[in-house]
């Protein structure tokens, strides 16, 4: 994904706030994919949980699967606390620009994906 401002979110089909921040995702990532962003959501779950969330929430960003995978990524990344939903946001450069524990507000990430996609 070098090139491309890479947003990391780690969430659970269990997790209320994770899935209430999905169609969000789904917004920026159809809105601002063309331009450079990559929405990736590794998720803490099974499999089957999360092909089923998959499709009734449309996600069209890649997802990923597998514990203690995901787990180790989260805590690779910055995740302490080991909180859903959390957020990793990457430059085009590799570089970790933000971490963030909880859902985004509409306003929020779209703020944050248009600064640094510029």
């Amino acid at each position: 994904y070098r090139g491309k401002l890479v947003l990391i979110n780690f969430w659970a089909s269990w997790c209320t706030p994770c899935l209430a921040e999905v169609p969000l995702l789904v917004d920026m990532q159809s809105r601002y994919g063309a331009q450079g962003l990559q929405i990736i959501g590794p998720a803490l779950d099974q499999a089957e949980p999360i092909r089923k969330m998959r499709d009734r929430l449309g996600i069209s960003y890649p997802i990923a699967v597998g514990e203690p995978m995901v787990g180790d990524a989260m805590t690779a990344l910055g995740d302490t606390l080991g909180a859903l939903p959390f957020s990793v946001l990457i430059s085009q450069h590799g570089d970790i620009l933000m971490r963030k524990y909880g859902e985004f507000k509409p306003r929020e990430l779209q703020t944050l994906i248009e600064k640094h996609l510029r």
